[in-house]
């Protein structure tokens, strides 16, 4: 018994009796299970505090699957609501302290018509063979990491097409915003840390294929 298996299993049994009703008699939580999740969410943290900020590339990234829940949104209150319904969806399939980046989908005809705060829907990147139910095709992505509120997509999103055209491509999808660390991790908005990787083409009258910049 610890004190944060306590925590945690108090927690689960005031859900699940005062907002889900189930009436349940009791709750139980490995430790074990939560130690491993904390552990591999502090690594995930790490690594996205080191990432530099403001810098834009184009990377070639893999197929990825998402778990994804539909649903237009606009503003931040919209798109948690949207992740708590993914949540509860999936909620047999995932922990709610590692749960793989959790980000939202950018329509790429949003984006052609210079509106960069619509969303389609929310979703949760997944591992390996992991459960999924839409998969982003592996290609080449421009991509940038900002640090703030996510209001600043709509101030870095013109600066990526921009970069995406100066090296000869042109948006073919939907973009991904990555939340790295929101407010699941810091009440500061000036650390919340996001990531947009918009997946890019060869623009048809490019002297030379694709280029990426060393």
């Amino acid at each position: 018994e610890t004190n944060l298996g306590d925590f945690v299993a108090d927690g689960i049994y005031t859900y699940f009796n005062e907002i889900e009703e189930l009436h349940c008699d009791v709750a139980i939580m490995n430790g074990g299970g939560i130690r491993a999740g904390i552990e591999a969410r502090e690594g995930e943290i790490a690594a996205a505090a080191a990432r530099p900020i403001g810098k834009f590339s184009i990377k070639t990234l893999p197929e990825r699957g998402l778990l994804r829940m539909a649903g237009e949104a606009h503003e931040d209150a919209e798109i948690d609501f949207l992740v708590k319904k993914l949540h509860k969806r999936y909620e047999d399939e995932l922990f709610l302290i590692r749960n793989g980046a959790t980000g939202a989908l950018i329509p790429l005809s949003g984006i052609k018509a210079g509106i960069f705060n619509r969303y389609s829907s929310v979703f949760m990147l997944r591992e390996g063979g992991e459960p999924c139910d839409v998969k982003v095709p592996a290609g080449e992505f421009a991509t940038v990491c900002f640090r703030g509120a996510y209001q600043n997509t709509a101030r870095f999103m013109p600066k990526l097409l921009a970069y995406a055209k100066a090296h000869s491509c042109v948006p073919c999808g939907n973009a991904l915003e990555l939340y790295l660390i929101d407010i699941h991790e810091s009440g500061d908005p000036s650390e919340y840390i996001t990531e947009l990787q918009l997946p890019v083409s060869a623009a048809p009258d490019a002297a030379v294929p694709l280029r990426r910049p060393d």
